[in-house]
């Protein structure tokens, strides 16, 4: 009898255990080129799983194809996402190798994001009004996307409109700079320029200017400001 009890005993620890784990990463599987991948759910601890999606694990590349590789993959799968009186930028993730040869999520090796717009279609004297967005990078729960950069349109819109820098609550860590601002909010706003780069001792960056962003983009990525 006290064998079997702990028989007992030990299958129930092995079944919280295993609650635990998967708890912890859910897993999907998908088959590529025979290989089996894991999904791209990952826990809260940010670690890599051991297998990714090719597409995603950039770690294979070095030099101007990793450069390249990055920008493709923030950019090909950037959007527009909407929440709550707030407009947010979501930008494609991947996987890289860091200084020390290891595996690192793109948060883990850039902490920081610019992303820099300007007015649509409205020019005052020949100047355009300028937003510049500087978050941090935080990796979304899916391995394919980056968190949205968030922007609270509707609290922005009770300030007056000038050249300015704000911050708010409900963003924190985010920062907003405004230039060339005239008399009324944009109604529009598009990307002109991003930015990953690393607040770290390695001073680490990747830049999409103007031009790459619309040979990578089928469509300019436009926010609204005043349609809420």
């Amino acid at each position: 009898m006290t064998s079997l009890k702990s028989d007992m005993l030990v299958a129930v620890a092995i079944l919280i255990g295993l609650f635990a784990f998967t708890k912890g990463i859910r897993t999907s599987f998908s088959s590529f080129d025979g290989t089996v991948y894991i999904g791209e759910a990952i826990g809260g601890n940010g670690r890599v799983p051991a297998a990714i999606r090719r597409d995603l694990d950039l770690s294979r590349l070095s030099g101007v194809d990793l450069l390249t590789a990055s920008k493709q993959r923030l950019i090909t799968e950037a959007q527009v996402v909407l929440r709550d009186g707030q407009v947010g930028i979501e930008l494609g993730s991947f996987v890289a190798l860091s200084e020390e040869h290891q595996k690192k999520l793109v948060c883990q090796l850039y902490d920081r994001i610019l992303l820099q717009f300007s007015e649509v279609g409205v020019a005052e004297n020949g100047e355009v009004a300028t937003m510049d967005v500087r978050a941090p990078c935080v990796q979304g729960k899916e391995l394919s996307k980056i968190e949205p950069i968030w922007i609270p349109v509707l609290q922005i819109l009770k300030e007056s409109p000038k050249d300015m820098d704000l911050k708010y609550p409900s963003v924190s860590e985010a920062e907003f700079h405004f230039d060339k601002m005239r008399a009324d909010w944009p109604r529009r706003w598009t990307l002109r320029r991003v930015k990953l780069f690393s607040s770290g001792p390695f001073n680490r960056s990747v830049v999409i200017s103007d031009t790459e962003l619309k040979a990578l983009l089928t469509e300019p990525l436009n926010i609204p400001f005043q349609s809420f």
